[in-house]
């Protein structure tokens, strides 16, 4: 891709996002939740047992921040936190039937919000913007597993 165009990409995505939370930031009212425990029982959602590291490495929230928000969803009823099985120093969080019921009617209002702001899309243009998340999505996941393998570009080698 063109720098010029990758520089594009960059303000598009940044702007998408920062549009997108302050449009999100109000879904958690009606409920009485911050975005915070919203997107944390998002993700406890998605991945039923997640830990604590796992959240931390989905949302980039500390560890320390995510385990007080847990235990006030804890508290709530909304999420139950177990030992693993296999690793007793391992806590797994999994969502309790308050918490699946809330999770279901976020994920409801969610498909809401971006099937009425893509109504007037094209089939066809909604195909390429689904190509194109995909394509993102897939290059993000090999930078992602190469940075786990140690990978460094050339000029973050120190050198």
């Amino acid at each position: 891709m063109q720098e010029k165009n990758a520089a594009r990409v960059a303000e598009l995505m940044e702007d998408v996002r920062r549009l997108f939370k302050e449009h999100v930031t109000g879904w958690g009212e009606a409920p009485g939740l911050p975005l915070t425990k919203i997107i944390i029982l998002r993700e406890i959602g998605r991945e039923s047992g997640m830990s604590v590291s796992g959240i931390g490495r989905r949302t980039g929230l500390s560890k320390g921040y995510i385990s007080v928000i847990v235990d006030q969803m804890e508290a709530d009823g909304l999420v139950e936190k177990r030992p693993d099985p296999d690793d007793q120093r391992r806590v797994c969080i999994r969502l309790k039937e308050k918490g699946g019921q809330l999770y279901a009617s976020l994920g409801e209002r969610y498909r809401g919000f971006w099937a009425d702001l893509l109504e007037d899309v094209s089939e066809d243009e909604g195909a390429e913007i689904v190509s194109g998340l995909e394509r993102l999505r897939a290059a993000l996941a090999r930078q992602t597993q190469e940075d786990a393998n140690g990978f460094l570009p050339e000029n973050d080698k120190g050198e």
